[in-house]
């Protein structure tokens, strides 16, 4: 009985471990590889969120030492519906290297960065639509690789 104990408890532990995952989301996409066009929109669709709570919305950006993205910084409009909520839009500009040119991640071929948008009430089951363009004046954009979406459930 003891040894049955002792071989159950291990495996209990990681059974109730693998099952305590933090709700969330987290999407990277690709952009094309001739640049980033500003009529084209990157869109996530979040099918439904796993519990109700205060969630944090983040864009993130990847860049490539490759390619090297040619400005300090990066103007993007977000555009955000969820089926509960009314639709909002903003723009934000993000830095990506300092003013010598020099970018703020450290790296051998990728960079990525992350940039806090909105903090959300959303309940369980919401399903929401977050699009993002980038608005510079030049109509492509090269050197941003990847654009991504997070949404990291907050402590309460």
């Amino acid at each position: 009985m003891r040894k049955q104990f002792s071989i159950l408890l291990p495996v209990l532990c990681i059974f109730i471990c693998a099952c305590h995952i933090k709700p969330g989301y987290s999407s990277y996409k690709a952009l094309p590889s001739d640049g980033w066009d500003k009529t084209e929109w990157v869109d996530f669709e979040i099918d439904t969120i796993s519990q109700t709570g205060t969630y944090q919305l983040v864009a993130c950006l990847a860049t490539q030492a490759a390619k090297p993205y040619a400005y300090q910084t990066l103007t993007l409009e977000v555009k955000e519906q969820w089926d509960s909520l009314e639709a909002q839009s903003k723009t934000i500009t993000v830095r990506l290297a300092d003013r010598e040119g020099r970018g703020y991640k450290p790296g051998v071929s990728t960079y990525r960065f992350e940039y806090p948008l909105w903090k959300r009430e959303l309940t369980r089951e919401s399903k929401g639509r977050i699009s993002i363009r980038h608005k510079m004046r030049s109509a492509v954009v090269e050197g941003i690789s990847h654009v991504g979406l997070k949404i990291k459930p907050l402590q309460r």
